[in-house]
């Protein structure tokens, strides 16, 4: 619950204004007539955004630097008691009603009204007039201090017995999949990991081949995420997962796309322009599909410049993948392929 705010206006008096950040404000009003309340997207500024007035010839007036509309409601005020009302500025309008009644008094178009949040309080009158005010404040909740997550850089590693603890979940298919890679016919191909199986399965020649054990690298980390695309369209900064069987090898990019109602890991490369899956023994393609990538790819791709598809700069040597031991590409930087 927010402070209880009481206070009395008189024509003429210094607007104070106070932040209202949710959007809305309830408030309850005790006066002859000319009860005014003005919104505005800047503290203490000379002129008004908008601002609603109640009772003001037996009207209720809503009024912005656009337009303005009226509402006939005798009335409306009371200078022997409160009555109590509501007033909403999200979604491209500002609205005025009385509280209990979920349909307003009037409606008006404002573009701006997402940058409103700061009210006044005042008496639209030129005699002696004074008009009573009661108001909620919602507390205001401090932005939380975003802080960098270090670490969680996207890599491959080799887990024989058990699905490692950072594996990237690449999708989902009655149970949670994960995203392997193995060796197959001179290529290094991208698939996904069925843990009630213990198995492996990439796609190759129209067909869903088994991968097990020593054959599997599984995909760690957190820093990505997938990005939608089609086609021939991949994304700067996509993860390689490893090499087609050309020569020489063309980069494979792990990708992902939904069989049915399934949502299976996949790769992809830029010459076929389409997601490939296992699914039930088989290779699918898809033209639509996710791309997996990797922000800290994308910072390092700007230190290269492509015109039509030739590098004018180099990378360093330390933003080059390098072989593990045994022969299998550890990382593949998309530099020469964008």
């Amino acid at each position: 619950m927010g402070d209880i705010v009481e206070l009395t206006t008189l024509p003429r008096e210094q607007k104070v204004f106070y932040k209202v950040p949710t959007g809305g404000l309830k408030f309850a009003v005790k006066g002859a007539n000319n009860a005014a309340i003005g919104i505005h997207s800047k503290k203490e500024s000379k002129s008004v955004n908008f601002w609603v007035v109640l009772g003001r010839r037996q009207c209720t007036w809503l009024r912005s630097t656009s337009g303005s509309c009226k509402a006939h409601t005798p009335n409306i005020l009371s200078p022997a008691e409160y009555r109590s009302f509501w007033i909403s500025w999200s979604n491209l309008a500002v609205s005025i009603g009385r509280e209990g009644e979920k349909e307003p008094i009037l409606t008006i178009p404002e573009k701006h009204s997402r940058d409103l949040c700061y009210v006044t309080f005042f008496v639209n009158s030129r005699g002696f007039s004074p008009v009573h005010w009661k108001f909620e404040l919602a507390p205001e909740i401090p932005r939380p201090i975003e802080k960098r997550i270090d670490g969680g850089t996207v890599r491959w590693v080799r887990s024989e017995n058990q699905v490692p603890w950072n594996a990237i979940i690449g999708g989902y298919e009655h149970e949670t999949l994960y995203i392997i890679r193995a060796l197959h016919r001179g290529s290094l191909a991208v698939g996904k990991f069925v843990p009630s199986k213990r198995v492996g399965y990439i796609p190759w020649g129209s067909e869903s081949h088994e991968k097990r054990g020593a054959e599997l690298e599984f995909l760690v980390g957190y820093d990505c995420h997938w990005v939608p695309t089609s086609g021939s369209e991949i994304p700067v900064g996509a993860v390689v997962g490893g090499y087609t069987e050309h020569q020489p090898g063309e980069n494979i990019y792990v990708a992902r796309a939904y069989c049915r109602t399934h949502l299976i890991p996949g790769k992809v490369h830029r010459m076929y322009g389409q997601c490939y899956t296992p699914y039930e023994n088989k290779e699918f393609g898809h033209s639509n599909y996710e791309v997996l990538v990797s922000p800290e790819i994308n910072q390092r791709s700007m230190k290269i410049v492509f015109t039509d598809h030739i590098s004018i700069d180099t990378p360093t040597g330390s933003d080059v993948g390098e072989s593990d031991e045994d022969g299998i590409v550890e990382e593949y930087d998309d530099y020469y392929n964008l």
